[in-house]
């Protein structure tokens, strides 16, 4: 659990901030420059606002907090500190090595589950990528998905409710803290078309390419969640993290690879 003092600062900064207008706070945020990555002050007061809706103050949800296709997702220490800080619950890590973490959930001072995460679940689900944060720092990746996991089935009442996510299981890149980084994706540089030769290999039909939207669509899953279901597959995946990218990928695949692919999404949906 956290200190009395550590808890009553954040009551602190929250008691000063209630009686604030967000529009000025995330206005003074983007006038600081102290966060050169905000495009706007529309982007750091919808951040102040989830914020506040889940009891974190305007600083902490500045660092630790971003909104990734309508989901909120919080940095692995700002999760972290929710459950430490909570009269109920809490966590203790059992292992940690750069292969598993795993941590007991407590409630009330008894342990009422456990969260474990594996590099063996992460190469499943077409995690670890070369050069990737999955391969630079394996521990911290494994501490945020235990930790992501177990709030989700334990104790998501210490986030009010909001789904428990950290900002790479959204797709995003994060660095060793937990906390998303700017990634920019050029665009591709226009190259020579090729010449055609050999044997020309068919693609799928439109009825099927709609039929995967579909399925995604069924179990879910934003764009990088369907990128980590083509990984999980064996298969290439998207060239960008992009609406326009995976309409790309699912209009070039074979059919050999569309069963590949057919056949995870099933295994995924039996697992839930």
């Amino acid at each position: 659990m956290t200190t009395a003092l550590s808890t009553a600062r954040n009551g602190a900064e929250l008691d000063a901030f209630a009686g604030t207008n967000p529009a000025q706070v995330a206005k003074a945020f983007k006038a600081s420059g102290m966060f050169p990555e905000l495009r706007d002050e529309a982007q750091a007061f919808v951040k102040v606002i989830a914020g506040r809706e889940l009891g974190i103050g305007p600083m902490a949800s500045m660092m630790g907090i971003n909104v990734i296709e309508g989901k909120v997702t919080l940095s692995a220490n700002l999760m972290a500190s929710q459950v430490k800080s909570s009269p109920v619950y809490d966590y203790i890590v059992r292992e940690h090595s750069p292969e598993v973490c795993r941590m007991d959930f407590l409630q009330n001072g008894e342990v009422c589950g456990t969260s474990e995460f594996t590099m063996e679940d992460a190469q499943r689900a077409g995690l670890i990528k070369g050069g990737g944060a999955w391969q630079k720092y394996p521990k911290a990746m494994l501490f945020a998905r235990a930790l992501s996991q177990g709030v989700r089935w334990y104790c998501p009442d210490v986030l009010s409710g909001s789904p428990a996510y950290v900002p790479e299981e959204m797709g995003a890149e994060v660095n060793q803290e937990g906390e998303a980084v700017e990634v920019v994706n050029p665009e591709p540089t226009p190259e020579e078309p090729e010449e055609v030769t050999g044997e020309v290999v068919e693609t799928i039909d439109p009825e099927r390419v709609e039929n995967f939207k579909a399925g995604f669509k069924a179990l879910g899953l934003n764009i990088g969640q369907v990128a980590n279901l083509f990984g999980a597959a064996g298969l290439d995946g998207l060239r960008a993290r992009s609406k326009k990218a995976l309409e790309e990928r699912l209009a070039a695949m074979t059919e050999t690879e569309a069963d590949a692919l057919e056949a995870e999404m099933d295994r995924q949906a039996d697992n839930g």
